[in-house]
């Protein structure tokens, strides 16, 4: 694990200015939620709290109303969009990261994954990777499941309660972002290998009401988690609309930065 704070790399999102953006930068970034969204958020999140709701309740009450604030609006709309990626394995284990007996880890999931809207040159595309390779499901990503197939994977996020299994969270997150990074190594392994460009993918682990930021980078072929940095929490209305103007700021991000490097060095095309 590394600090972000101690590389100026992340600086832009190591300060407060992520979660308010003037009003001429609005609407690039999506609707601010109304007022009553965001107390019913806060509602939500602290009938979860108080009365011990599970990882799966917070996950379809809180955090899916919160991800739906944030991102399903015309800005994003055939851009960038999310699923819940709970049943999504690790395919093929080739892809998952050894332990120093040089033996296989143990898949991990996730819990919602951010990704990019194909368009007509992704499509095509991974109708080619298929034709290469007939025997093998083809997908841009680390899964077969099959709702992430055609979708390349933008941001992953693991949520889990309040206060509890930091130390877990990180380990799936790592083995889950290090077998997506062994994938992308893959794909542009014809270009010449390595990832070049490619400054992180963003990672983001909740603990109840507490959204975090983290970071994934590459270096020497080993994956290093960068953390981390609260967006916001769910206990009060500040909070929730900090987390919507994060989870736009990187909803930005996938689409201005992500996506373009994808399409140069995975697809192969400007």
């Amino acid at each position: 694990m590394a600090s972000m704070s101690s590389d100026r790399s992340f600086r832009q999102i190591y300060t407060d200015e992520l979660a308010f953006v003037d009003d001429i930068d609005r609407a690039s970034l999506g609707p601010c939620p109304h007022p009553r969204e965001v107390a019913k958020a806060v509602s939500l999140a602290t009938e979860c709290e108080s009365n011990e709701h599970s990882e799966a309740s917070w996950n379809g009450r809180v955090h899916t109303y919160l991800l739906d604030l944030a991102l399903y609006n015309d800005v994003f709309k055939g851009k960038v969009g999310f699923l819940d990626c709970s049943k999504a394995r690790i395919e093929p284990d080739s892809l998952l990261p050894k332990d120093y007996t040089g033996l296989s880890i143990e898949s991990k999931m996730v819990d919602f994954a951010v990704y990019l809207d194909p368009d007509d040159t992704t499509h095509d595309a991974l109708r080619q990777l298929a034709a290469r390779d007939p025997f093998t499901t083809a997908s841009w990503n680390h899964t077969c499941y099959p709702p992430l197939q055609k979708r390349p994977l933008a941001m992953s996020i693991e949520t889990k309660l309040t206060g509890r299994d930091w130390d877990t969270a990180k380990i799936q997150m790592s083995i889950w972002v290090t077998a997506q990074l062994n994938k992308l190594e893959q794909l542009v392994a014809q270009d010449g290998g390595g990832l070049p460009g490619l400054p992180f993918l963003p990672v983001i682990v909740t603990q109840g009401h507490e959204w975090y930021f983290l970071a994934a980078t590459r270096s020497k072929r080993e994956t290093v988690l960068w953390e981390k940095v609260l967006l916001g929490s769910t206990q009060n209305a500040l909070g929730v609309y900090q987390i919507i103007a994060a989870l736009q700021v990187l909803g930005q991000w996938c689409e201005e930065v992500y996506r373009p490097w994808f399409r140069a060095h995975v697809i192969g095309v400007a």
